[in-house]
């Protein structure tokens, strides 16, 4: 597994689920897509119509923070057995002394 992710990983997974789910589904999908879906609806129609307006801002945000909730679990997942993984592979190694390099 790719280091950079794992590290990736780490930094996000410190943020916590609700945190994780409320930026990168509510607010990285879902306000994003409702914003642009409304921008294309003026652009092509010079009007937005109020009722997919209201749809748009509640439908995307939920589908976007159950998608980044199990996104999350995914994660998770894909984390622990990588962890694992590397717990295994370090089984009779001797640990870095803090402060040197591996």
């Amino acid at each position: 597994m790719k280091e950079g992710w794992l590290r990736q990983w780490e930094r996000k997974r410190e943020l916590g689920k609700k945190t994780y789910v409320r930026r990168y589904g509510l607010f990285y999908f879902g306000m994003v897509a409702a914003v642009g879906t409304s921008l294309l609806e003026l652009a092509f129609s010079a009007s937005i119509e109020t009722a997919y307006l209201v749809a748009r801002f509640i439908i995307f945000p939920l589908f976007g923070m159950i998608g980044a909730s199990i996104r999350w679990e995914a994660n998770e997942k894909k984390y622990a057995a990588a962890v694992q993984q590397a717990g295994q592979a370090g089984k009779g190694k001797k640990p870095a002394a803090k402060g040197t390099k591996h």
